[in-house]
């Protein structure tokens, strides 16, 4: 339980940005993605379940 209170929270905190980088900060981190770090397979997986569930 501890991580999904952990993930909701991140996840809410990542509101503030585009959809993109939501997905991208989640997954490489808040720091990482602003130090230029990127998973575009990353984020196209999820986009691709999002888009699926949504």
């Amino acid at each position: 339980d501890n991580n999904l209170t952990v993930a909701c929270w991140f996840l809410n905190h990542l509101g503030k940005y585009d959809f993109q980088q939501q997905i991208m900060s989640y997954n490489v981190g808040e720091r990482g993605y602003k130090d230029g770090r990127r998973n575009y397979s990353y984020y196209d997986k999820v986009r691709g379940y999002y888009e699926t569930y949504n």
